[in-house]
């Protein structure tokens, strides 16, 4: 690494650096800055509503199955989440339309964090 630059407004920060003689440069997540943990807080299920989907485990999106004003049964796929590299379905809790998906492909979630409303 040769440097680094200064932090964006998206909490990306631009990394220079050279191999084998060739320099190169990309902009990476600064996950210190206080910028990018504002924008890496994930909203919370909210446990007393049925129509809230969240996360059971800490894992990573790795598909979005439905979109908002999805018509779901009850058990229908809505995600799938892969953790220590076994892959685990997210179901629907109920027939209903989507209202909101809030994940999308790549996302980190923790347990708690929300993945879709349904009402």
């Amino acid at each position: 690494m040769v440097a680094i630059g200064q932090i964006h407004e998206d909490g990306t920060r631009r990394v220079f650096f050279e191999v084998n003689g060739l320099q190169n440069s990309f902009d990476v997540l600064d996950r210190t800055s206080d910028v990018a943990a504002n924008l890496i807080k994930k909203e919370k299920v909210d446990t007393e509503d049925d129509g809230q989907v969240g996360s059971a485990m800490k894992g990573l999106v790795v598909d979005v199955l439905k979109s908002s004003g999805d018509l779901v049964e009850e058990g229908e796929p809505l995600a799938v989440m892969s953790a220590m590299k076994m892959e685990t379905i997210i179901s629907a809790p109920k027939k209903g339309r989507i209202e909101r998906i809030a994940v999308k492909t790549g996302d980190d979630l923790d347990s708690g964090d929300l993945i879709a409303v349904i009402r």
